[in-house]
């Protein structure tokens, strides 16, 4: 007899729970719980863009650089090529550093173990820095070679807007 009892006891403490949160719960994850609101719809979540690929943003970096060039000599053609290829690369890279600076900090912390921990200098500056300075000596040599566009003189524009 004692058993039946507990068993009713039981089945009547369980009653007064919300059984269908509790089964509901149990079978969602944890993670769909969070995106579950209090009335049981869906949470509307936040899609995020998919992350580009440096070799995608490395070629559309290049794409928007040899517009620049494309009035240039057939001799100097090969060595614009080169230095845009390697200036659009040092650009994607040095944006992506930044966005890990900005993540990580400019000081990270070490522990060499043997009780060894502190701060050091994040070593992402110091590559971002040699970085900056290679896009700026490329983009010297490069600006000396950017065709001259043709200036209307202000005569040919009137007479051209006249027309």
């Amino acid at each position: 007899m004692p058993d039946l009892m507990a068993t009713k006891n039981r089945t009547s403490d369980e009653e007064m729970k919300s059984p269908e949160k509790d089964e509901r719960s149990e079978m969602l994850s944890e993670s769909e719980q969070k995106t579950t609101e209090s009335d049981g719809k869906p949470k509307p979540v936040a899609k995020k863009k998919p992350e580009k690929s440096k070799a995608y943003l490395v070629g559309r970096e290049k794409r928007r650089l040899l517009k620049l060039f494309e009035g240039i000599d057939e001799n100097k053609k090969n060595f614009v090529k080169e230095q845009v290829t390697n200036l659009a690369w040092y650009t994607v890279s040095v944006k992506i550093l930044q966005e890990q600076i900005d993540e990580n900090g400019t000081m990270i912390e070490y522990n060499n173990g043997g009780g060894q921990s502190g701060l050091k200098e994040n070593p992402d500056v110091k590559t971002m820095l040699g970085y900056q300075k290679n896009v700026n000596d490329i983009t010297r040599q490069l600006t000396d070679l950017v065709p001259a566009r043709k200036k209307e003189s202000r005569l040919a524009a009137f007479a051209r807007a006249s027309e």
